[in-house]
């Protein structure tokens, strides 16, 4: 009887198993020299991200003492690190919202940053974007060749306008030389869609080793003609012209009624493609954004500045978690006394009050680029 030959393809998928094999059933000598290579051996792992935030999870501002995951002002006002600016007219609303379902919601994010407009802009002047700006020492220092065209670091995120159409982002280095680089992506309505742009190295970027602004990552939601131009430089670095920021958009979000838009799980990486968003340790991550802003608070309870009686005046500390980008700017939010003074640094916060004084406030410390 004639012997059937057996092949991978034979055998069902959980019939060798390894209790199966003797303890020497397989040594490398049975091996062919060329049957392992590195294409089936090497393991990729996800790379840092140099975003802190990226999944929008912490919003120290809305969370803490004003009770409210929204804002009507532009600027860094709910979500840490991130800010939710416009002008040229109008009104938006910016907050922290929750995610329940949708692509980003399946990869793992449960917060996104969300702009909705509340009072239409047409004029040829108006502007509304995302802003997200890194540390110049940061970027410097990440590994990326940033004067070699062949090296690159690539930014992804998801994002969900209520608005289709076609949206640009850009990076812009304002070190010495004013680098600047535009490029564009598309959107269906109401649907999370994951975007992935690489950015090579430019000859002329400068990032200096320091604390400032060295990258400034910008996602335009909408920008007026006044602010676009047809011959704008796109898909490439060149110095930052004002007024060529991109190319006219081709639909107006900022003038479209209750228009949306949303953004989570943005990761800026060192290499030419992106690797997967690791949800970072929320303790950590807390941490990294309270070197930018720190409420002080104690778990959400405003400090009682009885701290001592030193006779012509009262003082009290507040120990920052973590040294601060800069010396911050400090506001009391509540209940502060007109007599108060305040001696700071990067890592502390010294509170003076007039003799025998009391108080129960909140404060924040803000460092932000």
């Amino acid at each position: 009887m004639a012997l059937t030959k057996l092949n991978t393809y034979s055998l069902a998928d959980d019939a060798i198993t390894s209790a199966k094999l003797a303890d020497n059933a397989v040594v490398t000598a049975a091996i062919a020299d060329d049957a392992v290579t590195t294409a089936k051996t090497t393991v990729t792992s996800p790379n840092p991200n140099i975003i802190i935030n990226g999944d929008m999870a912490i919003a120290q501002r809305g969370n803490i003492y004003n009770g409210s995951l929204s804002s009507t002002a532009s600027g860094i006002k709910i979500v840490d690190r991130w800010s939710g600016s416009w002008g040229g007219g109008g009104g938006i609303t910016q907050s922290q919202v929750a995610l329940t379902s949708g692509g980003a919601y399946d990869e793992g994010h449960r917060h996104a940053f969300k702009m909705a407009v509340t009072s239409a802009n047409s004029a040829n002047a108006r502007w509304s974007q995302f802003n997200y700006k890194v540390e110049s020492r940061q970027i410097r220092n990440s590994g990326w060749q940033y004067n070699s065209a062949s090296s690159y670091v690539t930014l992804s995120f998801w994002a969900k306008s209520s608005l289709a159409g076609t949206y640009w982002l850009s990076f812009y280095c304002p070190d010495t030389n004013t680098q600047y680089y535009s490029t564009s992506f598309a959107l269906s309505a109401a649907t999370w869609t994951k975007i992935t742009k690489t950015f090579p190295g430019g000859s002329n970027i400068t990032f200096n080793d320091d604390t400032g602004n060295g990258l400034q990552i910008d996602i335009y939601l909408d920008y007026g003609t006044d602010l676009t131009a047809s011959d704008a430089t796109l898909n490439s670095w060149h110095t930052f012209q004002s007024g060529k920021y991109m190319t006219d958009f081709a639909q107006s979000w900022f003038n479209t009624g209750s228009a949306t838009f949303e953004v989570t799980g943005v990761k800026l990486e060192v290499g030419q493609s992106a690797t997967t968003f690791q949800k970072p340790d929320p303790a950590v991550e807390l941490v990294k954004c309270q070197r930018y802003y720190y409420n002080m608070w104690s778990n959400g309870i405003a400090q009682n500045l009885y701290g001592g009686d030193y006779g012509s005046y009262s003082m009290a500390a507040f120990h920052h978690p973590v040294e601060m980008r800069a010396t911050p700017t400090v506001t009391y939010t509540t209940n502060a006394p007109s007599n108060i003074a305040t001696y700071h640094g990067q890592h502390f916060t010294q509170v003076y009050m007039g003799a025998n004084a009391k108080a129960v406030l909140t404060a924040a410390g803000d460092a932000e680029l």
